[in-house]
């Protein structure tokens, strides 16, 4: 079974999300692709940070729309995770393009709102720079339509809001985007859904597996696995590894 494990934010449950640490722990693991979210600074730099403000996942404090480059440059975004990450910095897109250098697929999921036609006229320069295969996913549906408009050769994923979405209205919302993968929270597909979507011409790559608890993170892997889904992000890709070599060896239920 082909199942793309992808590392969500890096290798995020092993080293500080969206840093190059994480980034290089994914390599390490052997993930299949690399996802990361995507903002601008205040002077229109894109920076690889899934909140809105820098305060959870460094030591500064502000929006990071408010703070310019250099000054998100000069924060330790890697020592709220572990002491062992002090001096970890904040990583901007053409490091992060260079640091993976066409070994993985990248998924760039566009957190951005205000400023996204901004985002993508400095995303399509990078990219001419970069061989890296990529796929533009976010949660917001016009901004996949100013995706489709502005970088009409890259693949669109649609991360579907949790709500239990039946396939058929996922379907139905998702064709005039133009995407090519659907990406519903782990939870809330079944084998049906997944099967729906599939002969509807749409991959299933799903997120929001929990990692609060062992037990349940691997459950929602296995399930995942058993839907027939075609990938997820995980925050320990070397795990979800595991779970989809060792699954087809498993019973059912």
């Amino acid at each position: 079974m082909s199942f793309q494990v992808i590392a969500h934010r890096g290798a995020s449950g092993y080293a500080p999300e969206n840093t190059a640490a994480a980034f290089r722990a994914a390599l390490t693991l052997g993930a299949d692709a690399i996802e990361t979210d995507l903002r601008l600074s205040k002077d229109g730099r894109i920076v690889l940070m899934h909140d809105a403000t820098v305060d959870r996942t460094t030591d500064g404090s502000g929006r990071v729309e408010e703070l310019t480059a250099a000054e998100l440059k000069s924060l330790d975004a890697g020592a709220w995770f572990d002491p062992a990450y002090r001096g970890e910095r904040v990583l901007f897109l053409e490091e992060a393009l260079a640091l993976v250098d066409r070994r993985v697929p990248l998924v760039l999921e566009i957190k951005e709102s205000a400023r996204v036609p901004h985002l993508l006229s400095e995303l399509k320069p990078a990219l001419r720079r970069t061989s890296s295969s990529v796929v533009i996913s976010s949660f917001a549906q016009q901004t996949l339509l100013l995706a489709r408009e502005h970088l009409p050769s890259l693949p669109l994923a649609w991360l579907i809001p949790r709500g239990r979405f039946t396939a058929a209205e996922a379907i139905a919302q998702a064709r005039p985007l133009g995407v090519q993968q659907l990406c519903p929270h782990a939870l809330e597909v079944d084998a049906q859904w997944v099967r729906t979507a599939q002969e509807a011409g749409y991959a299933v790559r799903a997120w929001g597996i929990p990692g609060h608890s062992p037990a349940e993170m691997v459950r929602a892997m296995r399930h995942l696995v058993r839907c027939g889904a075609s990938g997820a992000t995980a925050d320990f890709p070397d795990v979800l590894r595991s779970v989809v070599t060792l699954s087809a060896n498993l019973p059912a239920g």
